[in-house]
């Protein structure tokens, strides 16, 4: 039986699909997933798969000590960004690792199967948030190309200043005295 928390992790597990952060149209469907595995190997997929996941987690925080060294704020918010995003996947894989257990105790498969796909949808999820540190503090955020600046002033443009000059108003103001006042406010 299904406690609330794990019945809640179901419902914010849908909506992180339903909104695209899980998956992409390139990703079998859950019910394809370990559709040849036997229980047991599930099981030791889903303990490999949350070990990658919990190197991945190792890998992005040594990025973001680079950041920090390097001090680039930039940098830092991007690789913080993915970091939340890692460590809520890691929750939701290590509860659905749980739930699998417990799945495999009771002899449920189809439970078995739906935390089995949770848990290898993650790990995909996982890897191209990976690749999204690499981009934020990798080769890739840093500019190779040449530094050095020329610039060159076209003779034709005129050498004295437009904005030095006093600007002559072209018509003379209409009212130049203030009307008396109506009220007896003033």
């Amino acid at each position: 039986m299904k406690d609330f928390m794990s019945i809640r992790m179901d419902y914010v597990f849908a909506l992180l699909v339903s909104f695209g952060f899980l998956g992409t149209a390139a990703v079998a469907a859950p019910g394809e997933l370990g559709a040849g595995l036997s229980v047991g190997q599930k099981v030791e997929r889903v303990s490999g798969a949350l070990q990658k996941i919990q190197g991945t987690l190792k890998f992005t925080l040594k990025r973001l000590n680079r950041a920090r060294d390097n001090k680039d704020i930039i940098q830092v918010n991007c690789v913080n960004d993915k970091l939340t995003g890692i460590k809520g996947f890691l929750k939701i894989a290590e509860r659905a690792q749980k739930g699998l257990a417990e799945a495999q105790r009771e002899g449920d498969k189809s439970l078995v199967q739906h935390e089995f796909a949770k848990v290898m949808l993650i790990r995909d999820r996982i890897e191209n948030l990976k690749l999204q540190v690499e981009g934020c503090i990798g080769e890739i955020s840093q500019y190779t190309g040449n530094r050095e600046l020329t610039v060159a002033v076209d003779p034709d443009i005129r050498s004295d200043d437009p904005t030095a000059t006093e600007a002559v108003p072209t018509f003379d103001a209409l009212n130049i005295v203030r009307p008396p006042a109506v009220t007896g406010s003033e």
